[in-house]
C-alpha cells in the first residue's frame, strides 16, 4: 500500500464531500496524519547518508538537559535546564565543525495553515455559540411564560456571553485548532514579519555563553521572535556527535499548547528515544501516555528508559534496605523500577495490541539508572569550591550516609561513576550507532505499517458511520422524528435541570473525596518529615578545657592552668534533613497532579453513569443517545486543566547546610527545620484547598447538560433535512461509502 496516496485520497473524499466537522473525532481517535506529514516524514527517513535521530523526553524537570550535558558537555551547564525561560526551544544537536546555531522559522505556508486553522477555530466558535444563544433564548421565554419578540440589551448580552464561553469549552476539545488559534494570537502581538527574520537564520558564537545570549530572542518563553521559531539546531565540535543528531524537548506536560503541539512533530521524526523519568516518580501517567505514543502512534522502534536523579532515592528505607552498602542499595532501587516499568509496559501493550513485539525487549530490560550532578561532582572533584549549591548539598548527604564509600578520593571517583550511570548510556548510544542501518530500515517499515493501519482504522470507522447515518435514514419516519424532536423541546428544559443537578451532585462528591484523599496523603508526608527530624537528631558526649580557679599562678609566671570537663551537647545530621525536605517537597508538587489524573479517571465513570440515568428520567429512551452523553463527558473534562503546586526556590538560608552540625548550630538548624515544616504543612493545606477549589470551580463552570442537548439538536436537524430530501441524502451516502472503501484500492 502507497500510504501517501491512500491519505490523499481519503483527504479529497472528505473535501469533496464537506465532511471535516463530521469526522474530525474520527481522525482524532484514530492518529491520523496529514498526507503532507506523511510524505515529508517518509522522505527524509527514506533519504540517503541521513543521521539517526536520537530524541530525549520526558516531564518538566525530569533532568532531560542535565543527562545531554553530562553526554555531550561533560556535565556542565551547557544546555538550560527545565523552568527556565529557554525551555521554550526545541533544540536539535549535531556535528559541526565551528560553533553555530540555525533558527528554523515557520515557512509561508505554515503560518498560512497556522492562519487558516486559526479561523476556523474562531469561525466554528461563532457558529457554535449562535447555536447556543438560540437555544438559551428559548429556554429563556420557556422559562419566564413569556412570547417577547426581543430581549432587553441586558438579558441578551448576558446569553451572548454564556453562549460564547460555551462554545469556547468545546472548541478546546480540538487541540490542532486551539493550538493554531494561540499561536495565531502570539503572532499577530508580536508585530513581526516572516520576512524581516531570514537575517537572524544563521548565528555564529566564540563561546556558547555567547550563543546562548544571541538564542535567547528566538526560545525565551515571552521573547519577541519565538512564535516563530520551530526550533533550533546548534552545531558543535564534539565527536560524540558523528552520525547521530541528539535532540532536546521541551517537557511533554508544556503548558504552552502551541509548543507541545510542535514537540510532538518533532518527536515523529526520531528513530530511537530514551524516556528520561524521575526515579522518585517513576513512571507517571505523563510519561505512559508518552510511551504510548512513541511506540503505538509514532512506529519508534527502539525505546530506553532512563530513571534521572538517582541521588535522591538513597537514603532513609533504601539505605536501612540495602544494609548501608551502595552498590547493594543501586541494585535493589534498580529491581523495583525495573518491576515498574515491566508492569507498565505490560499493561500498555495488553490496552494496545497494535505495538506488537516492539516492547518485549524493553519489557525484560532492566532500567537505566542516573545521576547527571554524580557525573558533575565527578568530572570537577578537584574544584569543589565551585560547586553548586545542590551538588555540595547531595555531597554532604553521599559522605555522611555512605562514609566509607566517598572518604578517599579514588574510591569518591569510582563510587560517583557508578552512581552517574553515564557509562551505561553512552553504551546505549554506541550501540544505536552501530546498528544504525538496521535501525533506520525497522524505523521505515514500521513507521508505514503503523501509519497504513491508522488509515485503514480511519476509513472503517467513516464507512461505519456512513453506513449508520443510511440505517437511521432508511428506517426513520419524518413524522416520528418531527414528534421526537418537538417532545426534546417540551422536555428539554426539565431534561437539562435533572442533568445539570446530576452534574452538580456528582462534582460535590467528588470534591470530598479528592479533598479527603489528598489531606490524608499529605498528612502522611509531613508525620514522615517529623519522625525523619526527630530520628536525625542526636546527642555526643564531648570534652572541654576551663581554667582551674583552684591553682594558684604565683607571679604570674607560669600562665592559665586548664582541666578538661566533660559534657553532652545536641548533633544533627543536616544533610538528611535537607534530604527530607526535598522529597516531601518533590512529593507535594507532583501528589495533585497524580490525585487529579486518578480520581477525574475514576470519577469519568460514575459521572456517566450518573447523567445517563438522569436523562432517563425525563427522556424516551429511543430519543436519548449515550454515545454523545459519553463524548461530551470525555471532552468536558479534558477542557480542564489541573491547577499547579510549586514550590522552587523556598528554602530559607539556615537551611542551606550539610554534615553533622554540633551544638548551638545544631541547635538552631532543628529549630529552624521544625518551624519550616510547619510553615510549610499550614502553606500546603492551604495550597491544596486553593487548588482543588479552582479545580472544582473549572468543572462547575462547564455547561455540560447543555452541550449535550446542543448537539442533540444538531443531529436531530440534520437528519430531518436529509428525510426529507431522503433519496438525495441516499444517493450521496452511498457515493460517499463507494468512493471510501475504493480509497486504497486503485
Amino acid at each position: 500500500m502507497n500510504v501517501v496516496k491512500f491519505a490523499k485520497e481519503l483527504e479529497a473524499i472528505i473535501a469533496k464531500y464537506d465532511l471535516s466537522n463530521e469526522v474530525s473525532l474520527l481522525k482524532q481517535d484514530n492518529s491520523v496524519s496529514k498526507s503532507s506529514e506523511l510524505e515529508a516524514e517518509l522522505e527524509a527517513m527514506q533519504k540517503d547518508g541521513r543521521t539517526l535521530k536520537l530524541g530525549i523526553i520526558g516531564r518538566v524537570k525530569s533532568g532531560k538537559s542535565s543527562l545531554i550535558n553530562a553526554l555531550i558537555f561533560e556535565g556542565e551547564d551547557v544546555l538550560p535546564k527545565a523552568a527556565t525561560p529557554m525551555t521554550a526551544a526545541l533544540t536539535v544537536l549535531k556535528y559541526g565543525q565551528n560553533l553555530e546555531a540555525e533558527v528554523d522559522f515557520f515557512s509561508k505556508e505554515d503560518l498560512r495553515d497556522i492562519k487558516e486553522n486559526a479561523a476556523n477555530f474562531q469561525k466554528r466558535k461563532n457558529e457554535i455559540a449562535e447555536v447556543k444563544f438560540n437555544e438559551l433564548v428559548e429556554l429563556e421565554k420557556r422559562k419566564q411564560k413569556l412570547n417577547f419578540k426581543k430581549l432587553d440589551q441586558e438579558k441578551e448580552a448576558e446569553l451572548r456571553k454564556r453562549a460564547v464561553n460555551i462554545a469556547e469549552q468545546e472548541m478546546r476539545n480540538d487541540a490542532a485548532l486551539s493550538a493554531a488559534a494561540e499561536q495565531y494570537e502570539r503572532i499577530e502581538r508580536s508585530g513581526v514579519k516572516l520576512k524581516n527574520l531570514e537575517e537572524f537564520k544563521n548565528i555564529s558564537a566564540t563561546s556558547m555563553d555567547e550563543l546562548n545570549s544571541k538564542l535567547y530572542d528566538f526560545v525565551g518563553a515571552d521573547s519577541k521572535y519565538m512564535p516563530f521559531t520551530k526550533s533550533v539546531t546548534l552545531k558543535l565540535d564534539k565527536e560524540s556527535l558523528k552520525d547521530i543528531e541528539i535532540i532536546d524537548t521541551p517537557g511533554v506536560n508544556d503548558p504552552v499548547v502551541s509548543r507541545e503541539e510542535r514537540t510532538k512533530q518533532l518527536l515523529k521524526t526520531c528513530d530511537v528515544v530514551l524516556v528520561v523519568s524521575p526515579s522518585g516518580q517513576f513512571l507517571s501517567s505523563e510519561d505512559t501516555n508518552l510511551l504510548d505514543r512513541v511506540t503505538k502512534k509514532d512506529g519508534i522502534r527502539e525505546v530506553y528508559l532512563v530513571a534521572s536523579q538517582v541521588d535522591n532515592q538513597l537514603f532513609g528505607g533504601e539505605k536501612e534496605k540495602g544494609g548501608g552498602l551502595l552498590p547493594k542499595v543501586l541494585d535493589n532501587i534498580r529491581e523495583t523500577l525495573s518491576a515498574q516499568q515491566s508492569r507498565v509496559l505490560k499493561e500498555i501493550k495488553a490496552q494496545s495490541p497494535e505495538v506488537g513485539d516492539s516492547l518485549n525487549e524493553l519489557i525484560d530490560s532492566k532500567v537505566l539508572l542516573s545521576s547527571a550532578t554524580a557525573f558533575y561532582m565527578m568530572i570537577n572533584y578537584e574544584k569543589q569550591a565551585k560547586w553548586d549549591a545542590n551538588s555540595k548539598h547531595v555531597w554532604g548527604n553521599l559522605s555522611h550516609f555512605y562514609r566509607d564509600y566517598f572518604d578517599d578520593k579514588q574510591s569518591a571517583l569510582a563510587n560517583l561513576n557508578l552512581l552517574s550511570g553515564i557509562k551505561a548510556i553512552e553504551q546505549i548510544v554506541s550501540k544505536v550507532k552501530e546498528k544504525k542501518e538496521e535501525i533506520l530500515q525497522k524505523r521505515s517499515t514500521e513507521f508505514i505499517s503503523v501509519k497504513s493501519k491508522n488509515l485503514l482504522n480511519y476509513q472503517q470507522a467513516v464507512e461505519q458511520q456512513i453506513q449508520e447515518k443510511m440505517q437511521i435514514l432508511e428506517s426513520s419516519d419524518i413524522n416520528e422524528i418531527k414528534r421526537q424532536r418537538e417532545q426534546m423541546i417540551k422536555i428539554k428544559s426539565k431534561a437539562i435541570e435533572a442533568v445539570n443537578t446530576a452534574y452538580e451532585d456528582s462534582i460535590e462528591g467528588f470534591e470530598l473525596n479528592i479533598k479527603d484523599r489528598l489531606f490524608a496523603k499529605v498528612e502522611s508526608y509531613f508525620k514522615k518529615l517529623t519522625d525523619d527530624i526527630a530520628s536525625s537528631e542526636a546527642t555526643e558526649e564531648y570534652s572541654y578545657k576551663v581554667i582551674d580557679n583552684g591553682f594558684t599562678n604565683l607571679w604570674g609566671l607560669f600562665g592559665d592552668r586548664y582541666k578538661t570537663k566533660y559534657g553532652t551537647r545536641t548533633t544533627v545530621q543536616a544533610g538528611y534533613v535537607k534530604n527530607s525536605l526535598d522529597q516531601v517537597i518533590s512529593e507535594v508538587e507532583n501528589l495533585t497532579e497524580i490525585e487529579y489524573r486518578q480520581n477525574i479517571a475514576e470519577w469519568k465513570k460514575s459521572l456517566y453513569k450518573s447523567l445517563v440515568s438522569s436523562a432517563r428520567s425525563v427522556v424516551d429512551d429511543d430519543v436519548l443517545d449515550p454515545v454523545i452523553i459519553s463524548r461530551t463527558i470525555r471532552g468536558t473534562l479534558n477542557s480542564v486543566k489541573n491547577p499547579d503546586i510549586n514550590y522552587s526556590g523556598s528554602f530559607p538560608k539556615e537551611l542551606q547546610k550539610s554534615g553533622t552540625l554540633k551544638g548551638y548550630e545544631a541547635e538552631q538548624f532543628l529549630s529552624a527545620a521544625g518551624e519550616f515544616a510547619r510553615n510549610l504543612k499550614s502553606r500546603v493545606r492551604s495550597d491544596v484547598k486553593s487548588s482543588v477549589d479552582a479545580l472544582i470551580g473549572s468543572f462547575k463552570s462547564q455547561d455540560v447538560a447543555n452541550v449535550i442537548f446542543v448537539k442533540y439538536d444538531e443531529e436531530i436537524s440534520s437528519l430531518v433535512s436529509d428525510i426529507e430530501n431522503k433519496e438525495q441524502a441516499l444517493d450521496r451516502y452511498k457515493l460517499i461509502l463507494k468512493d471510501i472503501k475504493d480509497a486504497g484500492r486503485r
